[in-house]
């Protein structure tokens, strides 16, 4: 699964979102380290609504603007106890 992030520089770090995942973002101090955190937040928001038994988001996002494709594997959910 591939999702787009918008990577921006600021003055101190890379700062990036992802537009199909609410409250996906993340930061890095280089381009790199950018890109690796967000394939890190990608995967644990994907992780986290997989446990919860919610749908993932789908990536629709699509910019005019340069983006980064992030390729993600889907982790394999956790088995938690369920509080009654």
């Amino acid at each position: 699964m591939t999702y787009n992030a918008l990577i921006v520089h600021t003055d101190e770090a890379w700062e990036v979102s992802v537009p199909d995942i609410p409250g996906c973002f993340t930061y890095g101090s280089t381009l790199e380290e950018a890109k690796a955190m967000a394939k890190e937040a990608i995967e644990g928001m994907l992780l986290g609504f997989a446990d919860r038994g919610q749908p993932l988001p789908q990536p629709r996002f699509k910019s005019l603007v340069d983006t980064y494709p992030i390729d993600v594997e889907m982790p394999q959910a956790q088995e938690h106890p369920r509080s009654a």
